[in-house]
């Protein structure tokens, strides 16, 4: 099995991403990050080794379109990559309610406090070549392709390889051999 990050084995590369997102270091304790920006980080971080199928994008100027659901710390967090980018590709950032709104999506964040009610329309948008990420614990088991895990000051990730390969977007290998846990659906023989 795969360790957990600890806080004090990623605090330099958070530190980085941070810098680079673009949060303030006055807001960064020098003991210990704030939980929801290394979830921001990690999911920016891990979007940077992703790659979408032909088609998604009409040119190479097109902006990434990162959306999230709700309102609590780890969508407020999330909210102030605005304007970075992934592979020359800007980040906009936009908060969503519905599952029409979700359709536009390239990455949808889903806090596990604002989660109620949203599982459903993830499945009807499980084909859909979407990057999804929450906290929620049994995310990627049942509803998304990506699942952050917390526990004990450290910060990991489960990826369900299945759930993603129906986005048909591909993860880079080095993401993949970070996970905690790769999960495959559940398969009647």
């Amino acid at each position: 099995m795969k360790s957990f990050l600890s806080h004090s084995s990623i605090l330099k590369a958070v530190l980085i991403a941070v810098a680079v997102a673009g949060f303030s270091p006055l807001a960064v304790s020098q003991e210990r990050v704030p939980e929801p920006i290394v979830k921001t980080a990690l999911v920016l971080n891990i979007s940077k080794f992703a790659h979408w199928p032909n088609g998604v994008f009409s040119d190479s100027r097109d902006p990434i379109l990162a959306c999230v659901a709700g309102t609590g710390a780890f969508a407020e967090a999330f909210v102030a990559i605005k304007g970075r980018t992934i592979s020359d590709r800007r980040i906009d950032v936009k908060r969503v309610e519905s599952q029409a709104e979700f359709q536009s999506c390239h990455i949808l964040v889903i806090p596990s406090e604002d989660f109620s009610g949203v599982g459903r329309h993830l499945r009807k948008l499980a084909n859909r070549p979407i990057l999804t990420f929450s906290d929620l614990p049994g995310f990627a088991q049942r509803y998304g392709a990506i699942e952050i895990i917390s526990k004990d000051q450290r910060i990991g990730f489960k990826v369900n390889i299945d759930r993603l390969a129906r986005t048909r977007i591909n993860l880079s290998s080095k993401v993949l051999n970070l996970a905690r846990e790769i999960l495959r659906e559940n398969r009647e023989n």
